[in-house]
């Protein structure tokens, strides 16, 4: 999500952050994305906040990320196929806005917005 994007409807809650994730395709361009400001987004394979049921580098619930004052904080679900740089499963990771994580074939990006 390049740039501040602007956040239509009601206001976003003292104290609760509102957080996107987009996919970048190959030259930069922007895939999908979601926006919430759920204290938890997950994704993977299936049955996931953002799923990606043809790649089969990732696991059913491959890794989840959860808001922080400062960015998200990345966990790792994958049972050892990687997230990111290669992070352990189980191990959690601070991010910033504007940290790219590469998960299976795709990179994603993460952003706060409010």
């Amino acid at each position: 999500m390049t740039g501040r994007p602007a956040i239509y409807g009601a206001p976003v809650p003292l104290g609760q952050a509102v957080y996107g994730v987009e996919e970048m395709l190959v030259g930069g361009r922007a895939g999908r994305a979601v926006v919430t400001a759920a204290p938890l987004l997950t994704i993977g394979l299936a049955h996931c906040d953002l799923s990606f049921p043809g790649d089969e580098g990732l696991a059913g619930r491959h890794c989840e990320l959860s808001p922080t004052p400062t960015g998200a904080l990345l966990r790792d679900l994958s049972g050892g196929l990687g997230t990111y740089v290669r992070l352990a499963s189980g191990v959690e990771r601070p991010l910033r806005p504007g940290d790219r994580v590469r998960l299976g074939q795709h990179v994603l990006q993460v952003e706060t917005l409010g």
